[in-house]
């Protein structure tokens, strides 16, 4: 019989337990904490995604297409990307990499596609960094610093894109 009395006891505790967390689970509280929780678990769903994504930037192998995208935003660091500085930037590349301008517009169109969430360009030249050390020498290197000078130039503050192409500069020596 004592059996019995701890079976129903121990029901009769379990079901006030999942009565109260009902309870709890309807109040204003309880919402907030249900919200905070399925906030945290699509943040870090959200996370999981772009990890397995990666970062696109950090995926470039080709120096010309790092070149492209380091120009791109470059030039859209003061505002968005104006016509006279994509002439500029497809001039450059025509120019530079002896390519068409088929080939320069498309590598445009990609650069700007990789670009397109970056606000810091120094943020994106750190991305991109190590392939240009890794394919370019020092010549191209210095190409690249002239390269990123005329599209400083062609911008609406060539002041601050100045000092960024310098910092640059200082950055692709090591």
């Amino acid at each position: 019989m004592h059996v019995l009395a701890g079976l129903l006891t121990f029901v009769t505790v379990i079901s006030v337990i999942v009565y109260r967390i009902y309870l709890i689970s309807q109040s204003g509280i309880g919402q907030g904490a249900m919200d905070a929780a399925g906030g945290i678990q699509k943040h870090l769903r959200r996370k999981a995604w772009q990890k397995k994504l990666g970062d696109p930037l950090r995926d470039i192998d080709d120096a010309r297409v790092a070149a492209a995208a380091m120009m791109v935003a470059l030039a859209q660091s003061d505002s968005s990307l104006s016509e006279r500085e994509e002439a500029v930037i497809t001039a450059q590349m025509t120019e530079r990499f002896q390519v068409d301008d088929n080939l320069a517009a498309e590598l445009l169109a990609h650069a700007r596609w990789l670009v397109r969430d970056v606000t810091d360009p120094e943020n994106c030249f750190l991305k991109v960094r190590p392939t240009i050390l890794q394919s370019c020498g020092p010549q191209e290197r210095k190409d690249l610093v002239d390269m990123m000078g005329v599209v400083a130039e062609a911008g609406s503050d060539p002041e601050a894109q100045r000092a960024i192409v310098s910092r640059l500069a200082h950055t692709l020596k090591s």
